[in-house]
């Protein structure tokens, strides 16, 4: 299981805590469709009642015991998005506190397992709840339950949630149904993380590796402060990597990689093409560098576009379906407002320049 770039926006504006995430085991994985996923994750084993389907008084409850501390000293993590707000405020009624980011939720629930990520209240994060994500990061929470602690996934309906509305999470339409299905699970019922694999505790390891400096392990875990993403030097790159293996132990890798050229040129080779659009004034700016691009390299062009608007579209036959709507509403929303202009002129000059990557373009 891999996800190439948890934290897609994030690392394509060089904001902070996006990584690679690879999970490698020498058992049978069994695929996920490209769907939302709720999840429940606890550095400490939950009881086997808790899924994603317990209220938010049963999660409180059963964090509280499992982690011996009292309601509000629970910490949790979740995405900062609008379709989350009721379940977070119900979750605070009842005394625990939240962080969260705008990208990437795999690096949390990692903090959390590692166990020496604490809060200044004293406390260290405890998992997740009251979260929504992306399936390719399910498979990746199988470290947490290397460690001792319990990650429980389900289902979310993409479709339902352009509401931006929690309780519409499982409003699945006909073709997610099917989706879910095809790939042997059943909408509306939570599973467990390691039930995506035949033996989860076959020998394995997980590798991740920050992309940008990371938040989590810098504020507040100091023994981990080595995964840093990568350190630019005169030389070359010196790279750091978490590793965690299928015994639960954990520990920090460092590669050297000594540049072809100069730092200069391996500086604007790695820096994301879309990193250079957004920083153009003018749609007929964008349009001459996407065509340029082009030219250059259209395949990690192509690569790009799928990873950051990824919110808004979806593979099709090996081309992208954008869901209009749903640009607009992460277009258009206020404080949490996802895309600009300079995202609609990348996408107009796409569309235009090679409609052969979209359904039905514009």
């Amino acid at each position: 299981m891999t996800d190439d770039v948890d934290g897609t926006g994030k690392a394509t504006e060089a904001l902070h805590s996006s990584v690679t995430a690879s999970v490698y085991t020498q058992t049978r994985v069994n695929p996920l469709p490209d769907e939302y996923m709720i999840k429940v994750v606890s550095s400490q084993k939950l009881p086997p009642q808790i899924t994603t389907r317990s209220s938010a008084e049963e999660i409180v409850e059963a964090f509280a015991a499992a982690h011996g501390v009292p309601l509000d000293r629970i910490n949790l993590f979740t995405l900062d998005r609008p379709r989350h707000d009721s379940e977070v405020e119900a979750i605070r009624a009842l005394g625990p506190n939240f962080v969260m980011d705008k990208d990437g939720d795999v690096m949390p629930a990692i903090s959390a397992a590692l166990g020496e990520y604490f809060f200044p209240n004293g406390y260290p994060l405890h998992g997740i709840a009251a979260n929504i994500g992306g399936s390719a990061e399910a498979g990746l929470l199988l470290p947490v339950v290397w460690r001792g602690g319990t990650a429980v996934v389900e289902f979310a309906s993409k479709a339902g949630l352009k509401s931006n509305q929690w309780e519409d999470r499982y409003n699945y339409s006909e073709d997610e149904q099917a989706s879910i299905r095809e790939y042997g699970f059943e909408p509306g019922r939570p599973f467990r993380v390691q039930d995506i694999y035949e033996n989860p505790f076959a020998d394995g390891i997980a590798t991740f590796g920050g992309i940008t400096n990371s938040l989590w392990v810098e504020a507040y875990q100091p023994a981990l402060r080595g995964l840093i993403g990568a350190e630019v030097g005169i030389e070359g790159i010196r790279v750091h990597s978490l590793e965690i293996s299928s015994n639960g132990r954990a520990e920090i890798l460092h590669a050297q990689f000594e540049y072809q050229e100069n730092a200069g040129a391996a500086r604007h080779l790695l820096t994301p093409y879309l990193t250079h659009l957004l920083e153009l004034n003018t749609a007929g700016e964008v349009n001459k560098r996407v065509a340029r691009l082009l030219r250059s390299n259209e395949e990690r062009l192509r690569t790009e576009i799928g990873q950051e608007y990824y919110l808004a579209l979806d593979l099709d036959g090996g081309r992208f379906r954008m869901y209009d709507d749903v640009y607009r509403s992460l277009r258009q929303d206020g404080k949490n407002q996802r895309f600009t202009e300079r995202d609609d002129a990348i996408l107009t000059a796409a569309r235009n320049q090679r409609p052969d990557w979209f359904v039905d373009p514009a």
